[in-house]
C-alpha cells in the first residue's frame, strides 16, 4: 500500500516515540538517571520539604571543638554530653557516630596497654581501679533510650546484638543491601543501648548521591533497622520491627512506613530555615546556663553526631553537596513520625509508559493537523501540564512522578513528525519548484518565492505580450503516427520549447494539442517583455526546425512550427474554481496573438508580430507582411516578421522596393517578388508574394 506524505511522517514520529519507549524499557536506569532523577532533585532543591517537629540533631560543631577542645574527644567528654542530653529527658537518643572502639587514651587504657606489653600483672591490677571513660559512656547511655550504630564491613562476621526484625515470606523486599560482616558498638556500650541501628548511607551508583536511608540491611548474617528506623521505633517503645506486604511496609509500633525492594525509604530534604530551628550546637549545652538548650531537647528525639568535616560524616544529596549524615538521619526520622515518605509507586512506571505512548499518538496528529507554531505551543502547554501534576502528586501527596521522560517521549515524536513533515513539505516544494521552472525562468522563480507579494493572483490589468506557436499539418500527423511515437516525439517537442520560453523569462501558460501558449511581463515586472518575447520566438522558430530535421521527426513527417505575437493589455490572476486553477491571461492581445499565428498560413512566415509589439521596438528591423484585420480593429492593420540577424541589406532593400508598389503597382511588385525569391530560394515570404500577386490574388 502507497503511503503519502502524511502518512511517513506520522510514522517517522511513531517510530521516533516508540523508539524513546523500547529504550526506556530496555534501559530502564539509564533512563532513570538522565532524565526523572535530575528532575525530582530539581524539584525537591526548589521546594524542600518541612522540618518535623519534635526531632532535634545535637550538632557537634566547629563552635563545639573550639569551646570543648578538638577531636577525638574523650570517652569522658562524650559522657559527659551525653549526660547533658539524658537530663533533658529526650524520648530517644541516637548517637550518629561509631563507637566501636575503646578509648585508648584513658589512664585505665594506658594501665591496660602497657601491662601487656611489660607482662606485668600489677599493671593491669591497677587499671581495674583506674577512671574508664567507656563505663562513663556506658552509664550515661543507660540513662536515657540510646541508639548506637554500626556499619557494613568487609570481612565475614563480627554480628551484634540487636533488637528482633521479623521478615515476612511474602514482603517484597528482593534487593537489600547485604554485606557480609559488621562493625559494632562496644559491647561495655552496647550492652546499656536501647537499639542498634545502621549507620552506613550510601549514594545511588550513578553519581553517589544520598538520595533515601535503609529501613532494613543485612550484615553479617543479621538483619538490622536503619538508625532512623530505630530511632523511631525506641521513641514509639515498640518491641521489634515486622516487615511484611508487596509493596513492603515495615510496622514501627503504630506507623506502617513504605520500603523499597531494596530495603530503602526515600528522602525529601528539609528547608535549611527549619533545620537550623532544630539544630542545636553541644557546646550550648555547657553554657552556664543550659536551660534553653535543655528545654528543646525535652521529649524530642535527638540525634546526635556532626557537621565538622574532621569526623567524615558529609555526604552529597540533591540540596546540598556536604550534607551531614546526622541531619539526614534526623529528617528520615521526621518523616517516620510524620508519615509524609516519598514514594514511587510499583505500577508507576507502566502508568507513565502508556501515558507516554498515548502523548506520542496525540502529538503525531498535533504536528500534522495544526501549525507548527501552534502545535509547538501546544505540546510545550501540555508538557508544561504534565510536570506541574507531576510535581503536585510528588510534593503534596508524596507519590513520586517522572515529570519530565513521557512529555520528553511526545516531545520527540512531536519533533520527529514535524522534522519528518517539514522534510516531506521542503520535498514537495522542491518539486513543485522544478515543475514550475518548466513554466518560469528559475530566476522568476527564485524572486517569486523570496517575495510572494508580487504575484497578484486575485486578478490585475497589466501590459503583457501574449506567444502562440502552432504545428502545421499536425492533425494529419496524428493520423498516420503510431500513439507511442508520437506522443514520445511530443515530449521532446515540448520539452524543448518550453524550456526556450523558459530561459528567455517567459510564462508557459498552458500547451493545448500541438500548441504552446506563453507570457511575458507575468506573474512579475519585466520592463524588456516585448523584446524577450521576439527574442523567444526566433529561438523557438530556430529549435522547431532544428527539431523537424532530426531522424524521427522528418519520418513521421513533422510540420514547420507557426509563431504569433502581440502587446497589449490583459486581465492577469488565478480563475477556476474548486480544486482546479489556472493562472492565465485574458484579452484581446491574447486573440490577436493567435490570430497572427493563424496569419502565417497566409504569408507564409513562420513568426507573425501585430503593430502594438512593433511600435513598441522600433529600433529593430521588421519586414512588413501585409494586412489583416484583428479582432477589436474596424480596419486592416499591418502586421510583421522579424528580420533575423545577418540578413543582407540588399535583402533588405529589394523586399521593401517591392511592398511598397504593392497596391499601386501589383505587376512590378510580383515581378519584384520573383526576382527576390529567384535569389533566395528558402524564403517562403518572397514565394509567397510572388505567387499571389501573379495570380492576381489579394495583397494581404
Amino acid at each position: 500500500m502507497r503511503i503519502g506524505p502524511r502518512g511517513r511522517a506520522a510514522t517517522a514520529g511513531l517510530a521516533a516515540g516508540i523508539a524513546v519507549l523500547v529504550s526506556w524499557s530496555v534501559w530502564p536506569q539509564a533512563v532513570e538517571d538522565g532524565l526523572s532523577t535530575p528532575a525530582i532533585d530539581a524539584l525537591y532543591t526548589a521546594f524542600p520539604g518541612p522540618v518535623t517537629p519534635g526531632v532535634v540533631v545535637v550538632d557537634i560543631d566547629r563552635a563545639s571543638f573550639g569551646r570543648l577542645g578538638p577531636w577525638p574527644w574523650p570517652r569522658d567528654r562524650l559522657a559527659a554530653l551525653v549526660e547533658r542530653i539524658a537530663e533533658a529527658a529526650p524520648r530517644a537518643l541516637a548517637i550518629d557516630i561509631l563507637l566501636s572502639e575503646p578509648d585508648r587514651r584513658s589512664p585505665a587504657a594506658l594501665a591496660r596497654a602497657l601491662g601487656a606489653a611489660t607482662g606485668r600483672d600489677d599493671l593491669a591490677r591497677l587499671a581495674e581501679g583506674l577512671p574508664d571513660p567507656d563505663a562513663s559512656l556506658a552509664a550515661a547511655i543507660a540513662r536515657v533510650p540510646t541508639v548506637l550504630g554500626l556499619v557494613a564491613a568487609a570481612e565475614p562476621g563480627g554480628a551484634t546484638a540487636g533488637p528482633p526484625i521479623v521478615i515476612a515470606r511474602q514482603a517484597a523486599v528482593g534487593s537489600v543491601w547485604t554485606e557480609p560482616g559488621v562493625e559494632g558498638p562496644l559491647a561495655v556500650l552496647a550492652a546499656g543501648a536501647a537499639g542498634i541501628g545502621v549507620l552506613s548511607l550510601t549514594g545511588d551508583e550513578a553519581d553517589g548521591v544520598v538520595r533515601g536511608v535503609p529501613l532494613l540491611a543485612v550484615f553479617g548474617g543479621r538483619a538490622y533497622a536503619g538508625l532512623a528506623a530505630e530511632a523511631a521505633r525506641v521513641a514509639e517503645g515498640a518491641r521489634s520491627h515486622l516487615v511484611a506486604g508487596s509493596p513492603a511496609q515495615m510496622a514501627i509500633g503504630s506507623r506502617r512506613v513504605p520500603v523499597s525492594a531494596r530495603g530503602t525509604m526515600a528522602l525529601r530534604p528539609t528547608d535549611r530555615t527549619g533545620q537550623a530551628a532544630t539544630t542545636i550546637s553541644a557546646a550550648d549545652l555547657f553554657d552556664p546556663d543550659p536551660a534553653p538548650a535543655r528545654a528543646r531537647l525535652a521529649g524530642a528525639i535527638v540525634f546526635l553526631g556532626s557537621s565538622a568535616p574532621e569526623l567524615g560524616g558529609l555526604r552529597p544529596t540533591p540540596a546540598d553537596p556536604l550534607t551531614p549524615s546526622v541531619r539526614i538521619q534526623a529528617d528520615a526520622a521526621g518523616q517516620i513520625l510524620s508519615g509524609r515518605i516519598p514514594v514511587r509507586a510499583a505500577a508507576a512506571v507502566a502508568w507513565e509508559r502508556a501515558a507516554a505512548l498515548l502523548a506520542a499518538v496525540l502529538a503525531v496528529i498535533l504536528a500534522l493537523v495544526t501549525g507548527p507554531w501552534f502545535g509547538a505551543a501546544a505540546m510545550i502547554a501540555a508538557a508544561a501540564a504534565w510536570a506541574a501534576g507531576a510535581a503536585t502528586a510528588t510534593l503534596q501527596f508524596d507519590q513520586i512522578v517522572d515529570p519530565v521522560t513521557p512529555p520528553a517521549v511526545a516531545l520527540i515524536a512531536f519533533a520527529a513528525t514535524s522534522l519528518a513533515a517539514f522534510a516531506e513539505t521542503r520535498r514537495r516544494e522542491g518539486a513543485l519548484r522544478r515543475r514550475f521552472e518548466q513554466h518560469l525562468a528559475p530566476d522568476l522563480v527564485r524572486r517569486i518565492v523570496e517575495n510572494p507579494d508580487l504575484v497578484r493572483v486575485e486578478g490585475e490589468l497589466r501590459p503583457v505580450t501574449a506567444l502562440f506557436t502552432d504545428v502545421e499539418g499536425f492533425t494529419s500527423l496524428t493520423e498516420r503516427a503510431a500513439p507511442r511515437a508520437l506522443v514520445a516525439l511530443l515530449d521532446r517537442y515540448f520539452e524543448g520549447m518550453t524550456q526556450t520560453v523558459v530561459a528567455h523569462g517567459g510564462l508557459v501558460d498552458k500547451i493545448v494539442g500541438d500548441a504552446v501558449h506563453a507570457l511575458f511581463n507575468v506573474p512579475v515586472d519585466q520592463p524588456d517583455h516585448a523584446a524577450r518575447a521576439v527574442d523567444c520566438a526566433e529561438a523557438l522558430a530556430a529549435f522547431a526546425a532544428r527539431f523537424a530535421r532530426e531522424p524521427d521527426a522528418a519520418a513521421l513527417q513533422f510540420g514547420r512550427t507557426r509563431i504569433g505575437l502581440e502587446t497589449g493589455p490583459a486581465i492577469v490572476g488565478d480563475v477556476g474554481g474548486g480544486r482546479k486553477l489556472d493562472f492565465t491571461a485574458h484579452g484581446t492581445v491574447v486573440n490577436s496573438a493567435a490570430r497572427l499565428e493563424a496569419a502565417n498560413k497566409t504569408f507564409g512566415s513562420t513568426i507573425c508580430v501585430g503593430p502594438a509589439l512593433v511600435a513598441a521596438l522600433p529600433a529593430r528591423s521588421w519586414r512588413p507582411l501585409g494586412r489583416i484585420t484583428l479582432r477589436g480593429l474596424s480596419a486592416p492593420t499591418l502586421v510583421s516578421e522579424p528580420w533575423p540577424d545577418g540578413t543582407p541589406a540588399g535583402l533588405i532593400a529589394g523586399y521593401a522596393a517591392a511592398f511598397a508598389r504593392v497596391e499601386d503597382d501589383p505587376a512590378g511588385a510580383a515581378a519584384a517578388f520573383a526576382v527576390l525569391a529567384a535569389d533566395h530560394p528558402g524564403d517562403a515570404v518572397l514565394a509567397g508574394w510572388a505567387a499571389r500577386l501573379g495570380a492576381g490574388g489579394s495583397t494581404g
